[in-house]
């Protein structure tokens, strides 16, 4: 079996073809502890072993260990997260071969080559064996490593001729990737990645106000508060002050517009495209920002509805069409 996996820094987005021949996908937030967690009600704690460390599934917890670096590219937990994902996803524990990415700055050494000492280290770290709750586990048999961003803009590059190209811009948990691609995925043209630039920009800052509100929230809270910022009576049940409601909501948009202009600072740097796509976690918060500085007309700019699945229907696409 043969899974398609973007294991970003906030969520896992997976993509398989399901016996009946349809394509079926999971996201799966990383939101984990180290130790065990109890049981409670009807709820199985998600608890796993890797080696002689013990880690377990919370969302709520504000001592969730921070995976929004790009060592976790590499960590234990990202393993556990790539096989939460896969326990919770409706497949039977069995062998499997995946298919996972790494950001453009890891993918690519300062000759735009293939890193191969990343790409073997990320292969290294993923196969490692990993236990849940003393369950049947799965078996990673195989390991493929793709660059992150540019399947993101597979599909709208296609409808473009050879002599356009397409900047795609993917806006992830940890870092922003931007490359611009000749139509038809015929070849790259310039490719600027940002390390510690992404949605954490945003989830830092509303975690500093929230300090100011007497709050603390795991990173997956606060990514919620983020996405419903223009509903006060979900950001207020988050927050114990309730004079700082305002507050919050004034600093998620401040944090948005810091990071929609540090990737600005680099789309600037780039000349020529034709059509743009924005992509990634951070593409429903940053798009319109980005949008209104860019000449690109309406049609020919895309900000997906969809974008944390764009990366991994992107890796599915290009295999299985």
């Amino acid at each position: 079996m043969r899974i398609y996996i973007d294991d970003g820094s906030t969520n896992i987005k997976m993509m398989w073809k399901g016996e009946d021949g349809k394509a079926l996908r999971h996201m799966s937030p990383n939101s984990f502890i180290t130790g065990w967690s109890v049981a409670f009600g009807n709820s199985d704690a998600a608890n796993y072993e890797m080696g002689e460390r013990k880690f377990s599934f919370n969302s709520n917890s504000a001592k969730c260990i921070r995976t929004t670096e790009v060592e976790y590219q590499y960590s234990d937990v990202n393993v556990i997260a790539i096989h939460h994902a896969l326990h919770t996803s409706g497949i039977e524990p069995q062998p499997v071969e995946i298919v996972v990415t790494l950001p453009l700055s890891e993918y690519y050494d300062a000759d735009m080559q293939a890193n191969r000492v990343n790409i073997d280290r990320k292969i290294t770290s993923v196969t490692r064996a990993v236990a849940r709750n003393k369950e049947e586990a799965f078996i990673i048999t195989s390991v493929t490593v793709r660059p992150e961003s540019m399947p993101a803009g597979f599909k709208d590059a296609q409808v473009l001729k050879p002599n356009q190209s397409l900047l795609i811009i993917d806006i992830g948990g940890t870092t922003t990737d931007v490359s611009q691609v000749l139509g038809q995925m015929n070849g790259i043209v310039q490719i600027e990645f940002l390390t510690n630039v992404g949605v954490s920009i945003v989830t830092s800052v509303v975690k500093a106000a929230l300090a100011k509100a007497n709050t603390e929230a795991s990173d997956y809270i606060i990514n919620e508060m983020i996405k419903n910022r223009h509903d006060r009576e979900f950001i207020d049940g988050c927050i114990n002050d309730a004079s700082q409601v305002d507050n919050v909501i004034k600093e998620i948009q401040s944090g948005i517009n810091q990071l929609s202009e540090q990737v600005m600072e680099v789309v600037r740097r780039f000349h020529g495209f034709t059509a743009v796509t924005v992509a990634g976690g951070g593409a429903m918060i940053c798009g319109q920002n980005i949008k209104s500085s860019t000449n690109i007309r309406d049609e020919r700019f895309n900000i997906s509805h969809d974008p944390q699945y764009d990366v991994v229907q992107g890796l599915y696409d290009i295999d299985i069409g």
